[in-house]
């Protein structure tokens, strides 16, 4: 395939998932299970989590050939990929003395050295090529090595009271990172509200009502860290916000193998209708996404 056709294959290939993000705003259950398997390949931009939904549902963990034997595994003999995802590569290019670009692998001695020295300018650009992974249970893989290989595992909703701690550790010190502090609401100015995000000239931070159990505390802490890591400069709606946060929070609980579903489902239900009002969903989720990473990843 000639570089202009996988170009124009790239394009149209890009727009159709684009429209496939958006055709969730029509599917909040469907658009709930695509958040599931966010939460499971957190590492994936929502693009590549629809492309490897669409051609393997129920994926628990995908890597490339070579990964698989990196990792001292290989490919179970007579399989081939069923899964294509978009791979970014860097594309850098120079401008030459008469003002035409070029490639930069295709220099010449005295172009690099006029490069080198600052003279010509050098420029580069994302594009992306298609990339072949093989799911899990395509390996050799035994399952009992599942859990430890992957930290984007998918456990079972269970969590004891070791892991809840390891969890809130975790969100307290990338609270601090941020320079929040976490205090209890002692005087019961939330309410019935689990938590709260708060600013002021002097300070910023995050109120828990005192009567949260520690599941709940994880998924409140998780919905404001959500709020702090996106929404200090925002220009989005209050429902687009809350939408936001309220994703994170189902993002990194889901992750960890907790259920918020019995907690959350009222709320779930309420910012799945709004769905219909965002006008760039694919942007939304990517920053979700991020914001969600960085918090699992400070959990370890």
């Amino acid at each position: 395939m000639n570089q202009a056709t996988l170009k124009k294959e790239m394009n149209e290939k890009q727009k159709e998932i684009t429209a496939e993000i958006e055709n969730y705003k029509e599917k909040p259950a469907d658009f709930l299970k695509l958040l599931d398997f966010m939460a499971r390949f957190y590492t994936y931009s929502p693009r590549n989590v629809v492309l490897i939904t669409k051609q393997w549902d129920g994926a628990y963990a995908v890597g490339s050939f070579k990964h698989w034997q990196e990792l001292g595994y290989c490919v179970n003999k007579g399989e081939h990929s069923k899964i294509k995802i978009l791979v970014p590569i860097a594309i850098k290019t120079f401008t030459t003395a008469n003002g035409k670009n070029k490639g930069l692998k295709y220099a010449t001695k005295a172009e690099k050295q006029a490069i080198k020295q600052g003279k010509l300018k050098v420029n580069q650009r994302t594009a992306f090529k298609y990339g072949n992974v093989f799911d899990i249970t395509q390996t050799n893989v035994p399952q009992e090595d599942y859990p430890k290989l992957f930290p984007n595992r998918h456990f079972d909703y269970k969590i004891n009271s070791e892991t809840a701690n390891k969890i809130l550790d975790g969100l307290k010190d990338y609270a601090k990172k941020l320079n929040l502090t976490i205090a209890t609401d002692q005087a019961n100015s939330l309410g019935n509200a689990k938590g709260a995000f708060f600013m002021s000239p002097d300070s910023k931070g995050i109120k828990l009502n005192p009567r949260n159990n520690p599941g709940e505390n994880i998924a409140v802490l998780i919905h404001e860290l959500g709020h702090a890591s996106l929404h200090q400069n925002s220009k989005l709606t209050t429902g687009e916000e809350e939408l936001q946060a309220e994703m994170t929070s189902y993002l990194v609980s889901a992750h960890f193998g907790i259920d918020t579903s019995e907690e959350s489902t009222a709320y779930i239900a309420g910012w799945t209708d709004k769905l219909k009002d965002v006008k760039n969903l694919e942007k939304l989720l990517s920053q979700v996404q991020k914001a969600a990473r960085k918090i699992i990843e400070n959990i370890g």
